[in-house]
C-alpha cells in the first residue's frame, strides 16, 4: 500500500510536469513571428555564416537568456522545479527511507542554496541602484526652487 501511494504521487507529478512542460512548447514564440527580428539577429552572424538557421548549437552562448524577462522566467522555473523536486524526494524519503533521505537531504541543500544566491542577487540589484548618482546635481536642485504657477505664466 506504501509503495503505491509513493508511485500515485510521483505519477501525478510527471503528469503534471510533462503537461506543463507540453503547453510552454506549444506556444509560438516572439522570435518565430517577428521575421525583421530574426533577420537581424542572423546578420550577427560571422557573414552569415551558419549551417542553417535555428539549428542546434551545444555552446553554452546560445543556453544563454537573451532578455531580463527571459532570465526571471529561467529563473522561475528553476525555482519551481527544485520546489518540486524537493516535495517528490521528501514523500520518496517518507515512502522508502534509506537512500532517499540523503537526496532529500541534497536536494533540499540544493534549494535553499539556490534560494539565497537569488537573494543576494537582488540585493546586489538593489545597491547597484542605490549606488547610481546624478552627474549634475546642481541642475536638479535649481528647477526645484525655481516657482512653478498654476497657470503658466
Amino acid at each position: 500500500m506504501k509503495e503505491s501511494t509513493v508511485l500515485l504521487i510521483l505519477a501525478a507529478c510527471w503528469a503534471a510536469y510533462l503537461g506543463w512542460f507540453w503547453r510552454e512548447n506549444r506556444r509560438t514564440s516572439d522570435r518565430r513571428r517577428d521575421g525583421i527580428q530574426a533577420f537581424s539577429s542572423g546578420l550577427g552572424t560571422l557573414g552569415g555564416s551558419s549551417p542553417r538557421a535555428g539549428a542546434f548549437s551545444p555552446s553554452i552562448s546560445s543556453l544563454a537568456p537573451r532578455s531580463a524577462g527571459d532570465a526571471a522566467r529561467r529563473r522561475r522555473e528553476v525555482l519551481l522545479g527544485l520546489s518540486v523536486a524537493a516535495v517528490i524526494s521528501l514523500f520518496a524519503a517518507i515512502g522508502i527511507g534509506g537512500i532517499a533521505i540523503a537526496a532529500h537531504v541534497i536536494v533540499d541543500l540544493t534549494l535553499v542554496a539556490y534560494g539565497y544566491l537569488l537573494v543576494q542577487r537582488r540585493n546586489d540589484a538593489a545597491e547597484r541602484e542605490i549606488k547610481v548618482h546624478m552627474l549634475y546635481p546642481e541642475r536638479v536642485a535649481e528647477a526645484q526652487r525655481e516657482p512653478v504657477s498654476a497657470f503658466g505664466s
